[in-house]
């Protein structure tokens, strides 16, 4: 799970709004330390179980992290020396903090929502099989991970992965078409002087779908179908050719997205 949750990472913080993920959680932080400061904590007490729950806060780096806790603290109170919860005082802070969240359920995915579909759709096309991915948004997905109550969670994930579908098939069945005269045209540029070689050319054949895949960026599932309209062409059993040419395309595609990541 450990490059799929790198990746995720890297796509929500491209994809989220900072400022209004900022404005949520902030007003999320103000009424849970409201929350703290009735139940009787201390502000020490209060500054630790909002660093221990805020999900803003703990996207931060230490600095940004001292410096939006200090937005929202009263005057006088410094925002540094966080220190550790008793674990009694932990799980009971916990679970003020998780009632406060979960009266702003609705605003929370509201915001996420549409970052999350095109995080989604952005690991299946960089080659994570829709198995793991869904398995990733389920138990570490920004959603998910917020939401205590199960159902609410369930609910959220299966809409997202129902919402990725819908947009995904339909782009599908926009693209094929496009991407079938871009085969075509790329196929040309490969061909010798002495014209169109007879047979099956693996080399050849690959060369286009690492084309359609890292410079046209069609989806996986795209490109699958057209290389295998091309290879019906032929008229040979050719799964296993098909197999084994949209492997080495996905790898060189995934080489591809790790030295543009790199550049990030």
């Amino acid at each position: 799970m450990a490059e799929i949750r790198k990746a995720y990472r890297r796509q929500m913080n491209r994809l989220l709004s900072q400022d209004r993920l900022a404005d949520l959680y902030e007003g999320i932080d103000r009424e849970a330390m409201g929350a703290f400061a009735e139940a009787g904590y201390s502000w020490e007490e209060v500054k630790s179980g909002l660093m221990d729950n805020s999900f803003y806060l703990g996207q931060l780096e230490e600095a940004g992290a001292a410096q939006a806790l200090e937005k929202i603290l009263p005057a006088g109170i410094e925002p540094g020396h966080i220190r550790a919860l008793a674990s009694d005082k932990a799980g009971e802070m916990s679970r003020i903090y998780q009632e406060v969240r979960e009266r702003h359920e609705r605003e929370i995915a509201d915001l996420l929502a549409p970052a999350d579909e095109e995080a989604l759709s952005a690991l299946l096309d960089q080659g994570f099989s829709e198995r793991d991915v869904h398995a990733f948004i389920q138990d570490e997905g920004y959603f998910v991970s917020q939401i205590a109550d199960g159902q609410v969670a369930d609910r959220y994930a299966n809409n997202l992965f129902r919402a990725v579908a819908e947009a995904r098939g339909k782009k599908a069945d926009e693209d094929i078409e496009a991407c079938e005269e871009a085969a075509a045209e790329y196929a040309k540029l490969l061909e010798s002087p002495q014209g169109r070689e007879k047979g099956w050319n693996f080399h050849a054949e690959g060369q286009v779908a690492i084309y359609l895949l890292v410079q046209e960026k069609y989806m996986p599932e795209t490109v699958y179908d057209v290389m295998d309209s091309r290879l019906h062409n032929y008229g040979r059993e050719h799964i296993d050719e098909l197999e084994k040419l949209m492997e080495k395309a996905q790898q060189v595609k995934s080489a591809y997205l790790s030295i543009e990541d790199a550049r990030l």
